[in-house]
């Protein structure tokens, strides 16, 4: 049997940062939120131009430590 995985599935597996809005809406907070975990220090962002971005390890790390 031959599995096949959907290309918007397979960009999804290897994307290596994500927008503050995305980490809102998987931990149901707002962006002001996400931000203000960036400065605080919990959560590791990457400033690009204008914008943050979130590695996804470092906010599989984040929600690692606060699930525990």
């Amino acid at each position: 049997m031959e599995v096949t995985i959907c290309s918007v599935c397979a960009q999804e597996a290897t994307r290596q940062y994500m927008t503050v809005a995305e980490a809102a809406r998987i931990l149901t907070v707002s962006k002001m939120t996400v931000y203000r975990l960036i400065d605080e220090g919990h959560l590791k962002g990457v400033r690009i131009g204008r914008q943050f971005r979130i590695q996804t390890a470092d906010f599989d790390a984040y929600r690692e430590r606060i699930a525990a």
